[in-house]
């Protein structure tokens, strides 16, 4: 039996916990508390030690819903003209709070006001997080490729939807890998159902603009089903799949992120995850944690304060104004 089994074992009877004789003798099951839920969280990430997915990802930009970076005194402008639909190849390793994450595919930019292809990287190893932006492939040069190394010593990519299946599921108890502090979070007295199944509902606590509802299974472990976010002019939701291991137990398979207008209902952005390989526990050393950027990339250092390019040799030369001319605007618009 693996670790994550017998570890699931001992805390899955805490999602019947108290239980109390009705004064027909029948057995009723109390609510779930929050510390039985983050108990059976914390069992499941405690036994997955390091995790390896990829995915196909599909999606659609409604037209109309974006807008291109206007230059000078000209106004934005709302893109694109039509519905664009693209595809994408995702990569998302873990190591306890060290992560990679990699896409390559359409992704919108907002200063072309269009999709271009690009590969994009994110990486944490306990020490450095690093960002990087291929130049445009579809046009060579028509920018420069662009990294950043952030100041702050984190994972860059803990609040992206895309990414918070995974990290919810083996990272829930950890908000700086994408997991959440239950403090923050009440349960409510309503209960919401999703094919069938009966789901308590977390609920960020006020005040914010934001507010956040997580919709867990009982049933299965406490996995979240759904992630719906209200905010002004938007509200989404992330519905998750899930696939049963006998040895591994519930691990996402699929899921489908939505973002639409909060009174008219129209959807704005769609992305769709299929998972195409999981892997669990096996050696990932922390050299896959890193990343080297390639020569020509305008690198922006916010750990030291310095902006250079990168030469052959993994070298660095001070930035011209013809590198500044060859970068235009900011990396891909990514949707929180």
């Amino acid at each position: 039996m693996s670790v994550i089994r017998k570890s699931l074992a001992r805390f899955s009877v805490l999602s019947l916990v108290l239980v109390w004789l009705s004064p027909a003798g029948q057995p009723i099951a109390a609510e779930p508390t929050k510390d039985a839920i983050a108990a059976v969280w914390k069992a499941r990430q405690d036994g997955v030690r390091t995790a390896r997915f990829n995915w196909t990802e599909t999606g659609l930009i409604a037209a109309g819903t974006k807008l291109k970076r206007p230059s000078g005194d000209q106004p934005p402008e709302a893109l694109p003209p039509n519905d664009r639909k693209f595809k994408r190849s995702v990569t998302l390793s873990l190591n306890g709070k060290m992560l990679r994450f990699s896409e390559i595919g359409p992704a919108w930019d907002a200063s072309l006001g269009t999709l271009v292809k690009r590969l994009y990287v994110s990486t944490f190893d306990g020490e450095t997080s690093r960002r990087f932006y291929s130049g445009d492939e579809a046009v060579p040069r028509r920018f420069a490729a662009l990294g950043f190394d952030h100041a702050e010593a984190r994972n860059q990519e803990s609040n992206y939807f895309m990414l918070a299946p995974v990290l919810l599921t083996y990272r829930a108890c950890d908000p700086d890998t994408g997991g959440r502090d239950l403090a923050k979070f009440d349960i409510r007295a309503t209960k919401g159902t999703i094919d069938a199944h009966q789901c308590i509902i977390l609920a960020s606590a006020p005040p914010s603009e934001i507010v956040e509802e997580l919709w867990l299974d009982p049933d299965r472990d406490f996995v979240v089903l759904r992630v719906a976010r209200s905010m002004p002019g938007k509200n989404t939701t992330l519905d998750i799949s899930y696939d049963q291991n006998p040895k591994l137990g519930w691990i996402p398979s699929a899921w489908r992120w939505v973002a639409f207008g909060p009174e008219s209902g129209r959807i704005f952005e769609e992305h769709a995850a299929s998972v195409t390989l999981h892997e669990f526990n096996t050696d990932v050393p922390r050299e896959q944690f890193q990343f080297t950027y390639p020569s020509g990339t305008l690198v922006r250092d916010r750990r030291n304060s310095e902006d250079y390019v990168v030469t052959d040799g993994n070298g660095k030369r001070s930035v011209t104004p013809e590198d500044l001319r060859e970068l235009r605007g900011t990396p891909a618009d990514r949707s929180r």
